[in-house]
Parts: structure tokens; sequence; C-alpha cells
């Protein structure tokens, strides 16, 4: 009985659906289009994965990750940019 016990346990964790804000999280992280959509997503997801039984945080990490990459890579460029126009000024 016990045996029958924990494989219902198992399908009942198997078949936790997945935080819908992680899965957005995710998609605005790799397509880049939305990295700050990503990045509040992310975090939204992550508190509510801590309250919650569904699946996900692995997406919301990784839309996290992305995400602020992308704004690295955005401040970034934006300082080479900025370095280049005042070496320009100073010729």
């Amino acid at each position: 009985m016990s045996d029958y016990h924990e494989e219902l346990r198992g399908a009942a964790e198997s078949s936790a659906k997945f935080n819908g804000l992680a899965v957005a999280s995710f998609v605005f992280g790799i397509t880049g289009v939305g990295f700050a959509l990503a990045i509040i997503f992310g975090h939204v997801a992550k508190r509510q994965l801590r309250h919650t039984g569904e699946r996900g945080d692995l997406l919301a990490s990784v839309g996290l990750g992305l995400g602020y990459v992308f704004v690295v890579g955005l401040a970034m460029l934006a300082l080479f940019y900025l370095i280049g126009v005042v070496a320009i000024w100073l010729r």
C-alpha cells in the first residue's frame, strides 16, 4: 500500500504546472527583446515559486541571468560609445 501512495505522490509532483511568469521570463530572456520584462518576471516568478508547488525555478533563473547579461551588455555598449564620442571631441 505504501508503494501505491509513493506512485501517486510522484505522479502528482510530475504533473505540477509551470509558473507562467517563469516561462515568460525565459522567453523574454532568450529573445532579448524584453530584457527588462525578463528581469521583472523572473523576480516575481521566483517569489511565487517559493510559495506554490509550481515548477519553473530554472526557467526563471535563466531568464533573470540573460536579462542581466543584456543590461550589462547595453551598459558596456553605451560606455564604449561615450568614450568614442569624448575621444573624437577632444581631438
